[in-house]
């Protein structure tokens, strides 16, 4: 859905789209790195990772419908890949390490099975919103979905924490 939003809210072509998806990587690898440091860190800070990653996403996706500077529009998509690369390989990780040696293989098929059913779901969701109520509206939506996931992450990074 990306190229649609790149091109009717920015009005842009193939070219500077590829420049974004590329920006989008940048802050996918910078993440990636990033989260190197963070490999010993408990269940709880991790998950509080993920809360404040989202956010980040979230407020990235909020701005992108309100600049038309392309420079900011391509920080903006670093923030945003940062801000995806961080949810993937916590979560996967925090799976697999609470999950019996027996069983990994059963759970994280599982996991996979839900994490496509999801996105799936997303994009079919979203491609109907932005079709049915406008471009703006899609991205918001989007931008929303992240925010209702920094809440649940940080609501279960207090719940571990506190139990």
């Amino acid at each position: 859905m990306f190229p649609v939003f790149a091109r009717k809210l920015l009005d842009l072509g193939p070219v500077e789209v590829g420049y974004l998806w590329s920006a989008l990587g940048v802050g996918l690898l910078l993440m990636s790195m990033v989260l190197l440091r963070f490999t010993e860190w408990n269940i709880s800070d991790r998950t509080r990772i993920i809360a404040g990653a989202s956010v980040a996403s979230a407020l990235g996706i909020g701005l992108l419908v309100w600049t038309k500077d392309l420079f900011l529009v391509g920080l903006l998509m670093v923030v945003i890949g940062g801000g995806m690369g961080a949810f993937t390989p916590i979560a996967w990780g925090i799976v697999q390490e609470l999950t019996p040696g027996n069983l990994v293989g059963r759970v994280m098929s599982l996991y996979s099975t839900g994490a496509m059913t999801a996105a799936i779901s997303g994009i079919s969701i979203f491609g109907w919103v932005t079709e049915r109520f406008g471009e703006s509206t899609g991205v918001t939506g989007i931008g929303a979905t992240f925010l209702l996931t920094a809440s649940l992450g940080g609501w279960l990074s207090w719940s571990i924490r506190n139990r």
